[in-house]
């Protein structure tokens, strides 16, 4: 029997949680989408949009353990 990987979920996260589902620490996943801050946009208040958490994908990829 084939294991499925979990779909990664579609919500608003935090950089810290986006960090920690990437298993980095906060300051690397900040370093990691610096080069695409003006196409991800700014934060509202603490938090990056679905639509932001859809380019953070596009531009990093999926965390490990994860499908689309």
């Amino acid at each position: 029997m084939e294991a499925t990987l979990p779909k990664f979920p579609r919500r608003v996260f935090t950089a810290l949680e986006l960090s920690k589902l990437y298993k980095v620490c906060k300051k690397t996943f900040i370093r990691w989408i610096k080069p695409f801050e003006a196409e991800i946009g700014e934060r509202n208040g603490r938090y990056y949009t679905i639509a932001q958490v859809e380019l953070i994908i596009e531009k990093i990829g999926l965390p490990e353990g994860y499908e689309d």
